[in-house]
C-alpha cells in the first residue's frame, strides 16, 4: 500500500512565455541604416526591437514586427548601437511578452560599399575609373593595385564619380577599387571596398577614321586621325558578312588600297600599337569600320572652247581604267542633263545658243560583268559659250595709200567689224562695221609708207544684241 505524504499548499508559480530570440546578425545598409536579424522563435505571433548606445538604456524602437528582420533608419553614421529583439505570443487579444538579451548585438552605420563600373583606357597612359554615387557620401577614395600586390592609395575625390590614372605603363593590368566616406563631426566615417576592384589597361585609343576614297578605277585612299602615343598602326579590310583581314602595318596615317575590284564596296578598319619593351600593346579600333568603294576617277575638265556660232567643244583627260564616258550640259542655276555618251575624250556640243553661256561636266565608267560602275565627277564644271568662229583675213596695198582687207566668210555671222590699230596711241579703232554677212571685203585708207595692223572681227546678232567673234591683233602691211 502506498503511504501517502503531505505537500506544500502554497506552492510555486510559473508562466509560459516566447523563448529569447538568437540575435544573429547586423548589417550597416547606408550612412542612416542598420539592419538587425535573428532567428524564428516558436509559438511567436511578432517581435520588439530595441537599442540603446553604449552605457545607455533600452529603448524600443519597432513592435508588431512578423518578420525576422527590422532595418533602422535613424541611426546616426558611425555611431555604435546595440540591438536585441524581444517575442511576443498574442492570447485572447494580448500580447505576452518573452525576454530578451540584455546583451544584444552591436552595429553601426557606415556609407555604402560604392558599385563600381569600369575601368577605361583613355589613351596609351591613361585609365579612367568610375563608379555609381553613394547616397550620403561626402566623398571617396579611390585605391589601385597589381595583380599579386596590395591596395594602394591614389587620390580622393568629393563631388566626382570617376579618377583618371595618369601614371601607368601602356599594357600593363591594373586593379581599382573605391570606398566612400561621410564627414561627421569633422571626422570622416568611412564604408567598405570590394575588395576584387575591377581591372583596366592603358592601350592606344582607337583612330578616328576620316575617309575612304576612291582615287581610281582600283584604288581607295583610307585616311585617319593621328593617335597620341602609337608607334604605329595595322589596317584592316573585309567585305560585307566577311572577317577583317590585315592588309598592312605602316607608321603613316593613310594607307592606299590598290587591289580593289572596281564597284564593290569594302570596310577599313585600323588599329593603332605602342611597341613597350619590344613588345606591339594593340589598341581598340572601330569595329564598324568605314566602307570605300573603288571608281573611275572624276575626269579633268581641259577646256570648253567655241568652234563656231552653235558649238562648243569640250576636252578632257583620260581615266585610266575607264570604259567610256558620260557628258552632261547645264544653265546657271539648272541641272545637269546628260548629253552624250563616248569613249573619246573630246564632245562637241553643236546645240547651242549663240552667245549663251554653258557648263559641261563628264563622268568616267568603267564596263564591270556588264554592268556600268560610274566614277565621280566635278559638280562645279567648266563653262563654255559658242561664239562666231574668227575670220582669217589677208592685207594687199593698193595704189594712193589704201589697204584692200579679204577675209573668209564666217558660218552664222550677221556681219563684220573692220578694225584698225591707231599709230599713236597703240589702240584698236573700229572703222567700219559690215552689216551683210555676205560680204568678205573692204578697202581702207592707210598711211603711205607706213606699216599699218588691220583686224576683222565677225558678229551675230541674238535677240537684238551682237555677239562678236575674236579676232587676230598681229598682221600689218606696210602701205604704198
Amino acid at each position: 500500500n502506498k503511504i501517502l505524504g503531505k505537500y506544500n499548499t502554497t506552492g510555486i508559480s510559473g508562466k509560459a512565455i516566447p523563448a529569447t530570440p538568437t540575435l544573429s546578425s547586423t548589417a550597416s545598409k547606408g550612412y542612416n541604416s542598420i539592419n538587425v536579424t535573428w532567428k524564428q522563435v516558436a509559438g511567436a505571433t511578432g517581435y520588439g526591437v530595441y537599442r540603446k548606445v553604449s552605457g545607455g538604456s533600452w529603448s524600443k524602437i519597432a513592435d508588431n514586427v512578423t518578420a525576422l528582420n527590422y532595418t533602422d533608419k535613424t541611426a546616426a553614421c558611425g555611431t555604435t548601437y546595440y540591438y536585441s529583439v524581444q517575442a511576443y505570443r498574442t492570447v485572447n487579444g494580448t500580447k505576452v511578452w518573452g525576454k530578451y538579451n540584455t546583451t544584444g548585438i552591436s552595429g553601426k552605420a557606415i556609407p555604402s560599399t560604392p558599385t563600381i563600373i569600369s575601368a577605361v583606357s583613355q589613351g596609351y597612359k591613361k585609365i579612367k575609373f568610375s563608379w555609381n554615387k553613394v547616397s550620403g557620401a561626402t566623398g571617396y577614395r579611390v585605391y589601385r593595385k597589381v595583380s599579386g600586390g596590395s591596395w594602394l592609395y591614389l587620390g580622393d575625390t568629393t563631388t566626382a564619380l570617376s579618377y583618371t590614372d595618369e601614371w601607368i605603363t601602356t599594357g600593363k593590368t591594373y586593379y581599382y577599387t573605391v570606398r566612400a566616406y561621410r564627414t561627421v563631426n569633422g571626422t570622416r566615417i568611412w564604408g567598405n571596398y570590394n575588395t576584387t576592384g575591377v581591372s583596366g589597361k592603358a592601350v592606344p585609343a582607337a583612330p578616328s577614321l576620316k575617309s575612304a576614297s576612291s582615287t581610281g578605277y582600283k584604288s581607295i585612299k583610307l585616311t585617319w586621325g593621328k593617335v597620341s602615343g602609337a608607334t604605329g598602326y595595322r589596317v584592316y579590310r573585309k567585305v560585307s558578312g566577311g572577317r577583317w583581314t590585315k592588309l598592312k602595318d605602316t607608321t603613316s596615317v593613310t594607307y592606299t588600297d590598290n587591289t580593289a575590284t572596281t564597284g564593290k564596296t569594302y570596310y577599313y578598319m585600323v588599329k593603332a600599337y605602342r611597341t613597350v619593351n619590344g613588345t606591339k600593346v594593340w589598341g581598340k579600333y572601330n569595329s564598324s569600320g568605314i566602307s570605300g568603294k573603288a571608281v573611275p576617277a572624276a575626269p579633268s575638265l581641259k577646256s570648253a572652247s567655241s568652234t563656231g556660232y552653235k558649238s562648243i567643244k569640250l576636252t578632257w583627260g583620260k581615266v585610266s581604267g575607264a570604259t567610256g564616258y558620260r557628258v552632261y550640259r547645264k544653265v546657271s542655276g539648272g541641272s545637269w542633263t546628260k548629253l552624250k555618251d563616248t569613249t573619246s575624250v573630246t564632245y562637241t556640243d553643236n546645240t547651242a545658243t549663240t552667245g549663251k553661256t554653258y557648263y559641261y561636266t563628264v563622268k568616267a565608267y568603267r564596263t564591270v560583268s556588264g554592268t556600268k560602275v560610274w566614277g565621280k565627277c566635278n559638280s562645279s564644271g567648266i563653262s563654255g559659250k559658242a561664239i562666231p568662229s574668227t575670220p582669217s583675213f589677208k592685207l594687199s596695198s593698193t595704189s594712193k595709200g589704201k589697204v584692200k582687207i579679204t577675209w573668209s566668210k564666217i558660218s552664222g555671222a550677221s556681219g563684220y567689224v573692220i578694225y584698225r590699230k591707231n599709230l599713236s596711241t597703240g589702240k584698236w579703232e573700229a572703222i567700219k562695221t559690215i552689216t551683210s554677212g555676205s560680204t568678205v571685203s573692204y578697202t581702207a585708207s592707210g598711211t603711205s609708207k607706213k606699216k599699218v595692223y588691220y583686224s576683222v572681227r565677225a558678229y551675230r546678232t541674238v535677240s537684238g544684241k551682237k555677239v562678236y567673234s575674236k579676232y587676230k591683233t598681229n598682221v600689218g602691211i606696210t602701205v604704198k
